[in-house]
C-alpha cells in the first residue's frame, strides 16, 4: 500500500451483495434497525424518528455513520456538514437513507466480494435447496435501509478482528490525490466530503452508544446477527447465525498504509477497537 491508497473499513450489520435484482454491481446494504437516527442528524430534512419505517425491530437499535479524521478533510465550502466530533479528532456524519459512493481518479479494478465473508440465511439444519430470497425492502429502491454504499471500483477483503472475533470488510481504493464521499437522497441536495489521498474511513452500523455522545449501551432484544434473517424471506424454521467460513484470516496491518496504522492507534473512542462483538459481523448474500 502507498500514500495514495484510501482504506474504508465496514463494521457491524452490513450485508454485501452483487446480485440485488434490478441493481447490478456490488452494494453494501445497511438495514435500518430501530428508530434512532433522525433525532440526531443535522444533515437531513426527514421527519421525526417515529415516522421512519423500520423493517427490523426485534434487534437492539443501531445507528449508521461514516467516520473520518478531521485532519484528512479538505476545506471545501458547501460540503456535507459533520454531525459530531469524537476522540482523537475524528468526525462523523450519520446516514438516514442516503446512497453513497467513494469516488477517486485512481485506476482501480472491478471489486469482488470476498469468499471468506459469512453468508446470511444459510444453515445445514435448514436443508435449503437454494439461498433465501432478499426481501423487497432491502432491494432497490432500498426503503428498508438506513444507507446503501455502491462499490463500483476498488479491492475488497474480509478479515477477523483479533479482539472481538467479528468479521469486517475493507475496501482499498487508489485515489491519485483525493477521495470523495458522495451521497444522494431523494428530496435532498447531493452532498460530498473530500478527503486526503490516504484517508482512513469507517462505515459503521452499530448500537448508538458506540458512536453518539451521551448515548448509553442498552442491549436487549434478539442477537444482532438476527437482523440478517429479517432481511431475507426465510422458509426455514431455524433462525441461523451466519457461519464463519474456513480460511478467514486476522486483519493484518503490517503491509497497510502508515495512515491506517496511525488511525488504529488513535481510535474515535476508547471502546472502538472492541466496539462490537461477533454478532455484528459483516455478511453477504446469497
Amino acid at each position: 500500500m502507498d500514500t495514495t491508497t484510501a482504506i474504508i473499513q465496514f463494521i457491524g450489520i452490513v450485508l454485501f451483495s452483487a446480485q440485488v435484482p434490478n441493481d447490478p454491481g456490488v452494494h453494501a446494504i445497511l438495514p435500518r434497525i430501530g428508530h434512532v437516527h433522525t433525532i440526531h442528524s443535522n444533515n437531513t430534512t426527514a421527519g421525526p424518528a417515529e415516522e421512519q419505517e423500520s423493517f427490523i425491530d426485534d434487534v437492539e437499535s443501531h445507528v449508521a455513520a461514516i467516520l473520518y479524521r478531521k485532519t484528512d478533510r479538505l476545506d471545501i465550502p458547501g460540503a456535507w456538514r459533520a454531525d459530531g466530533t469524537l476522540k482523537n479528532d475524528w468526525q462523523y456524519v450519520l446516514l438516514d437513507g442516503e446512497h453513497v459512493q467513494f469516488l477517486s481518479n485512481g485506476r482501480n479494478g472491478q471489486p469482488t466480494i470476498p469468499v471468506t465473508l459469512p453468508r446470511a440465511g444459510i444453515a445445514e439444519s435448514c436443508n435449503l435447496i437454494a439461498a433465501p430470497t432478499l426481501r423487497s425492502p432491502f432491494q432497490a429502491p432500498y426503503r428498508g435501509t438506513i444507507g446503501v454504499i455502491d462499490i463500483p471500483a476498488g479491492t475488497l477483503d474480509a478479515c477477523e478482528t483479533p479482539s472481538t472475533n467479528r468479521v469486517d470488510t475493507r475496501l482499498f481504493i487508489d485515489t491519485d490525490g483525493v477521495l470523495v464521499i458522495a451521497a444522494t437522497k431523494p428530496g435532498n441536495r447531493a452532498k460530498t466530503i473530500s478527503l486526503d489521498a490516504d484517508a482512513v474511513v469507517y462505515v459503521a452500523n452499530v448500537p448508538p452508544g458506540y458512536v453518539l455522545t451521551g448515548e448509553e449501551l442498552i442491549g436487549g432484544g434478539e442477537p444482532h446477527w438476527d437482523a440478517y434473517n429479517d432481511m431475507l424471506d426465510q422458509p426455514c424454521s431455524v433462525r441461523p447465525q451466519p457461519e464463519k467460513p474456513e480460511g478467514v484470516e486476522y486483519c493484518d496491518v503490517s503491509q497497510l498504509t502508515e495512515a491506517y496504522k496511525a488511525a488504529r492507534k488513535a481510535p474515535p473512542s476508547k471502546d472502538f477497537p472492541q466496539m462490537i462483538d461477533s454478532e455484528c459481523s459483516n455478511t453477504q448474500w446469497p
